[in-house]
């Protein structure tokens, strides 16, 4: 029950639009975003994931970042999902790991930039 109150404790402060600016639900958070260029002086990789997603990094450690942005480039991000769906499907497990919920959603993008 504890956890629940947590859970609630900080959906609330993540909705509340005068808090941190993330993609979620209030489009005025976009005015606290800010922007960073940077010039690449080669090819680059890059991976953007959502929080689901890096759950193959924590709490599974079934990657180190560098390691998982590897795996993306080696293996494309199918057999990832996969593998993290695979590691989801205790809920027994939730309590062990500090896991809130069993599956959460998991969205990645992998680019290659030249």
């Amino acid at each position: 029950e504890a956890r629940l109150g947590w859970l609630q404790e900080v959906r609330a402060w993540q909705n509340d639009p005068e808090n941190a600016a993330t993609f979620g639900l209030h489009p005025e958070a976009m005015s606290r975003l800010s922007l960073l260029e940077i010039s690449l002086k080669g090819p680059a990789e890059l991976l953007l994931v959502s929080d689901g997603f890096y759950r193959l990094v924590s709490p599974y450690g079934t990657y180190g970042a560098a390691d998982l942005l590897a795996a993306a480039a080696n293996t494309g991000l199918v057999p990832l999902i996969r593998q993290l769906r695979d590691l989801e499907k205790s809920p027994e497990d939730d309590a062990e790991i500090g896991r809130l919920k069993t599956s959460d959603d998991a969205c990645a993008l992998h680019m290659r930039v030249s």
